[in-house]
């Protein structure tokens, strides 16, 4: 960029001078995010496969509770918590190591006409 008599640029060489900043900032702060996202080994976290839509009432506890049982022995996870909205609470294993969180928003069909939405968490310890 050459700049007038005065030391002006113009008004479009100003506009590229600042997007060439904008990106270069932006590769530095992508690279520093993935340097430290890295440097604390938090890779992929587990998730919790929730069970199909149109879950009964009366089938969804143990629904939920045989589809922990499952990924607790597949995933090596340390336990597993899931909290429902209408109280519905059950833990296994332990509380140790570090936690990741799952909500979910899970058909319930009280009846044949009828479909509830419900909002579910897991927690899952690793």
């Amino acid at each position: 960029m050459i700049g007038d008599r005065k030391g002006d640029i113009g008004f479009m060489e100003a506009v590229a001078s600042a997007a060439a900043v904008c990106l270069v900032m932006t590769a530095f702060a992508a690279f520093c995010a993935a340097e430290m996202d890295a440097e604390e080994g938090t890779g992929e976290r587990p998730s919790f496969d929730w069970p199909g839509d149109g879950l009964s009432p009366e089938m969804t506890a143990s629904a939920l509770r045989g589809c922990a049982e499952t990924q607790m022995e597949r995933g090596g996870w340390n336990g597993v918590r899931i909290d429902g909205p209408d109280g519905t609470c059950f833990e296994l294993g332990r509380e140790s190591g570090d936690v990741s969180v799952s909500r979910e928003v899970l058909r319930v069909c009280p009846s044949e006409k009828e479909i509830v939405p419900a909002v579910y968490e897991a927690f899952i310890w690793f």
